[in-house]
């Protein structure tokens, strides 16, 4: 039986050359309307039944292809679908003899037993094979990226550490060049998603091709790229082929897309010598140049303001707010016209137990740019707001002024919140006054505007802080539901000079006009007093009148300066 096993595979093999000179028919093949019937094992797989041809020489199953059994003296062939779960043809089973016979019992349950276990066996190898291709098509979305199928940040870290690695033994250099594309919102707006990506797999073509292949080229996902490039490649080349990949349009919907991209670059072993470091290094100079508005920039140090000692501070920040570390110190605005104390701001001070004070202009931003500046506005306005309630039981109905953030006013429901922390404290909503930069309102002004108009229509003063500065037209001033400016530091503390004088006078005369109240901050000088008392400016506030000042010290200021005198009751 063995060697009839044998013969059959060479015939097999001799018969589908055959097949193929006769136009694909294989021996037994049979034509049967538009399906074809094949020998014994294709017609046991059509059937999916056993076909038992007792003698070869006389089956019409094998007319046509005799010749080639009988080299191999082949008479019978029984033949016998194996099924795998769900009735499914996995395969045939077949038993060839030299001489004519039909099975008896015993070849029955011998072949009941070869379908069976031929079914597990293979069954298990598909379902290993099913397996195996699984397993790579999940290892293969895991470490690339869907829209252009290029590496993911985590492939492209892996690759980085290999090159460096490489790097370190041949004493050689690379860099890592990291894109963000500009004003691609706008082509995803204008042009849909669809070709959003659609041009992401054209730009990822172009930079592939300029590093040598796809490996060294990563999507970052939405609009960002990674490239690494080696020691062939000087750095001022690197960033010239990088370059010529958007120089040139991409052409979607027939339309030529110019792209735009800032790129920020590290050089091994100069700007990091691990895989984090390096990539961390190259991030600050990608996030610096979209700062600065700049096509490129190496990495240096001098930009790095994302050091550890800093990360370490943002720690501590989140440990310290709610406790006795944090504290508020008050500084007075001065009625300009009458010479007496009308309010304060709030102005939080950090006490840290190891380094001491904090300059806010070092903490402040750091909670900007984290998730910390709204727990921290939180605080300080429940500590300004029970301080001013204390202001108040003492007979000072003071002013209480409190800074807001950018980012509390483009957090959803920050200022709803803000309003039910306020309200609950019983403080009157008349004195309390948000003030808010220009530069923060103009960032975004549609969604600034939404939050605002929570709080002045529950009756909160809202003030726009360091006017001058910032961009904000007029458009946008007549509709911001503003009910005070203050004029920036930088135009009041050299007030002698002609043309801060005029712009000093033209704020003083555009708030008058919209019938909004004016103060004047970086009042240093009895001169910048008198100038902007005689400008008609109502409020000042600077050096010139106090520093902020601790609560105990503020209401000794209040007791014995000029300008609180009177402010205190009898």
């Amino acid at each position: 039986m063995f060697r009839a096993v044998a013969g059959y595979r060479r015939l097999a093999l001799a018969s589908r050359r055959r097949a193929e000179s006769a136009g694909g028919l294989l021996p037994g093949d049979r034509r049967c309307g538009d399906r074809t019937e094949r020998w014994s094992c294709g017609t046991a797989a059509y059937r999916n039944a056993q076909v038992i041809v007792s003698d070869i020489e006389t089956d019409p199953l094998w007319a046509d292809y005799r010749e080639l059994a009988r080299p191999h003296s082949l008479r019978a062939c029984w033949s016998t679908p194996i099924l795998g779960p769900g009735g499914k043809v996995l395969g045939t089973f077949a038993m060839y003899f030299k001489e004519p016979r039909t099975p008896a019992d015993i070849h029955e349950r011998l072949i009941g037993i070869a379908t069976h276990v031929a079914a597990i066996a293979i069954h298990k190898e598909l379902r290993d094979r099913a397996l195996h291709q699984s397993n790579l098509k999940i290892e293969h979305l895991a470490y690339h990226e869907p829209v252009t199928d290029l590496p993911n940040r985590t492939a492209m870290r892996r690759t980085l550490a290999s090159a460096i690695a490489r790097a370190s033994a041949q004493h050689s250099a690379l860099s890592l060049l990291l894109l963000n594309l500009n004003y691609f919102r706008d082509i995803n707006e204008s042009l849909g998603h669809q070709n959003g990506d659609v041009l992401l797999r054209r730009l990822a073509e172009r930079l592939s091709a300029a590093a040598g292949g796809a490996e060294h080229v990563a999507s970052l996902g939405g609009d960002e790229f990674a490239v690494l490039l080696t020691s062939s490649v000087p750095g001022e080349r690197s960033l010239e082929l990088v370059k010529e990949c958007l120089r040139n349009p991409v052409e979607v919907l027939g339309l030529p897309i110019t792209l735009d991209a800032a790129i920020g670059i590290a050089v091994y072993p100069r700007d990091g010598e691990t895989p984090e470091v390096l990539w961390q290094h190259a991030d600050v100079a990608l996030r610096t140049a979209k700062e600065r508005n700049d096509p490129h920039l190496y990495y240096d140090a001098s930009i790095d303001q994302y050091d550890p000692a800093r990360i370490a501070l943002v720690g501590d920040l989140r440990s310290a707010i709610g406790t006795d570390e944090l504290v508020l110190h008050y500084q007075p605005k001065v009625n300009l016209k009458s010479g007496r104390a009308v309010g304060v701001e709030a102005l939080v001070r950090w006490r840290h137990p190891t380094r001491g004070m904090v300059s806010p202009e070092t903490f402040v931003p750091m909670a900007e740019r984290t998730d910390l500046i709204n727990p921290l506005t939180a605080w300080i306005v429940d500590a300004a707001i029970a301080q001013a309630v204390a202001f108040t039981k003492a007979g000072l109905p003071l002013e209480m002024s409190v800074n807001l953030s950018a980012r509390n006013l483009h957090e959803p429901g920050f200022c709803a919140q803000l309003l039910s922390r306020v309200r609950a404290t019983g403080f009157p909503l008349a004195q309390l006054t948000m003030e808010i930069t220009e530069t923060a309102i103009m960032a975004d002004p549609g969604r600034a505007q939404a939050g605002l108009k929570v709080l002045r229509d529950a009756g909160i003063n809202l003030s726009m802080d360091d006017y001058g500065v910032g961009q904000s037209s007029l458009t946008y001033l007549k509709d911001l539901p503003i009910t005070k400016m203050k004029i920036d530091k930088s135009f009041v503390m050299d007030i002698g000079e002609p043309r801060n004088v005029a712009i000093v006078r033209s704020a003083i005369d555009l708030a008058r006009h919209m019938g909004l109240g004016i103060t004047a901050e970086g009042v240093e000088t009895d001169a910048a007093y008198q100038a902007l008392r005689d400008l008609g400016c109502e409020q000042g506030q600077g050096r010139f009148f106090s520093w902020g000042l601790p609560p105990d010290a503020l209401m000794a200021w209040l007791h014995e300066s000029r300008w609180g005198a009177g402010t205190l009751p009898s």
